[in-house]
């Protein structure tokens, strides 16, 4: 049986790698049981979130405490040498450093788009944002706001919207979130293989279907582009003057 190769996760943390990949199943295993039992009881018991995140801190608050005193007393470890470094030390600078140079990074890309888009040099990008508006356009023309409200089926639709939003609540798709975080690195580093090779197809179709579209795009604009007639050169006027 081939050893599945390793996977690195665009985590931080080494312990928040380990845990999404199964690194420690023990441990892997209680935290997503630990969550499964949280999402039973708060999905469930029909207590409202904030409740039990106030009753959780205050039995934390009080355990600490107690802890602390009692540790006191008997010489032993209290709850301050238990906590994350995180809590004692802070933020690392380097971290916040990274962090915001990526912001930086995505900010000065989305400015660059926006300057592109308003300057009008890039054709082909202002190409598809006028299709993509103009579409839109053309959309909110055809459904107006009280069209949706005297629509029956419209009506229809958005009680079956109402009807999942009862089904699919908030801690549902947080619950969901949680899995797909425990499961999909994990059959991903077993599947790595197999999975990049399907993905590197869909990839290669994708750009080939792009650019048989960016030159039929390329070519039709220059169709309807009249041609600027060619300018003279300088010796060709000096002759005849």
């Amino acid at each position: 049986m081939a050893t599945p190769s390793k996977v690195k996760l665009p985590a931080q943390l080494t312990a928040v790698e380990d845990l999404l990949l199964w690194h420690n199943v023990t441990k892997s295993a209680g935290v997503l049981a630990l969550a499964t039992a949280l999402y039973v009881l708060l999905e469930w018991s029909g207590i409202p979130l904030l409740t039990w995140l106030s009753n959780a801190l205050l039995v934390a608050v009080i355990g600490c405490a107690l802890w602390a005193f009692g540790a006191r007393f008997m010489n032993s470890t209290g709850p301050a040498d238990h906590l994350p470094s995180i809590l004692r030390t802070g933020l690392d600078e380097a971290a916040v450093r990274t962090l915001a140079e990526k912001l930086r990074v995505a900010t000065n890309d989305l400015l660059a788009l926006v300057n592109a888009l308003l300057s009008g040099n890039d054709l082909m990008l202002t190409g598809k944002a006028v299709g993509a508006l103009w579409i839109i356009g053309s959309v909110g023309r055809i459904i107006t706001p009280m069209g949706l409200l005297y629509t029956d089926c419209v009506g229809g639709f958005l009680q079956a919207v109402g009807s999942v939003g009862r089904i699919i609540t908030p801690m549902g798709l947080l619950y969901t979130a949680v899995l797909g975080l425990f499961t999909l690195p994990k059959v991903y580093e077993m599947r790595k293989d197999e999975i990049d090779e399907y993905l590197g197809k869909a990839q290669s179709t994708m750009q080939q279907q792009l650019n048989t579209g960016k030159a039929k795009a390329t070519e039709l604009y220059n169709r309807l582009t009249p041609k600027k007639p060619a300018r003279p050169a300088a010796s060709d006027i000096s002759k005849d003057e």
